[in-house]
């Protein structure tokens, strides 16, 4: 039985939630389903299928939005798609730097190709690190996301 209060809709799809309706009535764990991955369903009319709930259902959004799979894991590196007309571009190239410690001609070099429209991908020490450097990012007006797959 899906949990009433426990559907999530995201530009990608939806997440239903369920759980055994005699659990839902009683409470009594002897009753309750064990395992009972969330169930997405793309908007896209991809098939529904299970994500993992071991991370937060918007991660598995991303992971389906970038490459199909919702249960995709995250890669160590930045994909930047572009800068808003207000983008910082001496700060974004300090960003680069910092989280991912390419030089200064390369940072440049990836900051002048995103603003030109071409997707540049920049590498990082770990998904931590990547997750920071797209945050960073985002707050100087660029469109950037970690890659999945």
């Amino acid at each position: 039985m899906l949990i009433d209060g426990h559907i999530e809709e995201f530009e990608a799809g939806w997440v239903y939630y369920y759980q055994s309706a005699r659990f839902l009535e009683t409470g009594d764990f002897r009753d309750c389903l064990v395992g009972n991955a969330p169930l997405f369903v793309p908007r896209n009319g991809a098939p529904a299928t299970f994500i993992s709930y071991h991370r937060p259902a918007v991660e598995s959004m991303e992971a389906f939005s970038f490459c199909g799979d919702a249960n995709e894991k995250a890669n160590p590196e930045v994909e930047i798609s572009g800068g808003q007309p207000d983008s910082l571009k001496i700060p974004a190239i300090q960003c680069i730097r910092t989280y991912s410690g390419i030089g200064l001609a390369a940072a440049k070099e990836a900051i002048d190709k995103c603003l030109s429209g071409e997707v540049v991908r920049v590498p990082t020490q770990s998904v931590e690190i990547a997750r920071e450097l797209v945050s960073a990012l985002r707050q100087l007006s660029f469109v950037t996301m970690v890659t999945y797959g």
